[in-house]
């Protein structure tokens, strides 16, 4: 008897016991499942910090990188440009050059500019008192005029135009046959001629304007002997004399020269050949 009620018990435990193994396995089950949740998430987690750190990483690397091409670059110029201090020299020298040229360009357009101004000056001068001429002579005799440089600059720079020429050329000093110097009238006279091209001009530099300004030439002949020097003086006009020899004939002309107005009128031409009498023609 007592043992069949032991045998009844086990039996009625029985199934509560597989319940509770059930709900055990369960839950084990369960917190296994979880457990890999949580693994997961953790795995997530720490992957996304991992992506997070690549990607700063990342960023930071872009953002250096130009840094980075900018200082290869730089020091790849540095390494394939090399100036020597000799080389820096010439160009400082060839820059500073061209700012002088430059500088003596813009001298000569404000010369040029001035050339009217410089006219109507020089005849209101001349009304106020008598234009007087200390000296004439060679060009070079007066290189040592305070003003010189500003008329050598003009004519390194400024092309003039010789009468019989269409072309403009720039003078030289060789080119300058016979000068004249006014100290009161701040001018400078001087004759310019080619006698191979039959060519010739007179001009007149403005000291204190700083221009040079060609006559107005009053001609009835196409080929005119250039003067070569300057010859008497009778109040503003300047009396010139040109000759030359053609063949067996000799040929002589006379100028005026008026330095107010910067005038140059033909006075006379005359011809002499063998056998014949003297032949002139009067222009005054």
């Amino acid at each position: 008897m007592k043992k069949f009620f032991i045998i009844l018990l086990l039996t009625s435990l029985l199934p509560l016991s597989g319940c509770l193994w059930s709900n055990r396995f369960d839950q084990n089950m369960e917190m296994e499942r979880l457990s890999l949740s949580d693994t997961k998430d953790l795995d997530s987690d720490t992957n996304l910090e991992e992506k997070n750190v690549l990607d700063e990483e990342k960023n930071i690397s872009d953002e250096s990188s130009p840094k980075k091409e900018e200082a290869e670059a730089k020091e790849d110029n540095k390494e394939g440009i090399v100036i020597s201090n000799e080389e820096t020299e010439i160009l400082k020298e060839v820059i500073e050059k061209m700012k002088e040229e430059n500088d003596a360009l813009k001298e000569v357009i404000k010369s040029m500019q001035n050339v009217p101004l410089s006219s109507q000056d020089i005849q209101n001068r001349g009304k106020k008192t008598q234009m007087s001429f200390k000296s004439c002579g060679i060009f070079s005799t007066y290189k040592t005029q305070e003003w010189m440089n500003k008329l050598s600059n003009l004519l390194e720079k400024q092309k003039l135009i010789l009468y019989g020429q269409n072309d403009p050329i720039f003078i030289t000093e060789t080119d300058i046959s016979s000068a004249c110097y006014s100290e009161n009238g701040d001018i400078f006279i001087f004759i310019v001629q080619n006698e191979e091209k039959r060519s010739f001009n007179i001009f007149r530099y403005d000291i204190k304007h700083n221009t040079i300004s060609s006559p107005n030439i009053i001609s009835h002949e196409n080929n005119l002997i250039p003067p070569s020097t300057f010859g008497k003086r009778e109040g503003n006009i300047i009396n010139l004399a040109a000759s030359s020899k053609k063949d067996t004939c000799n040929y002589n002309i006379d100028y005026k020269y008026d330095f107010l107005k910067n005038e140059l009128s033909l006075q006379k031409v005359c011809t002499k050949c063998p056998s014949k009498n003297e032949e002139c023609s009067s222009y005054q």
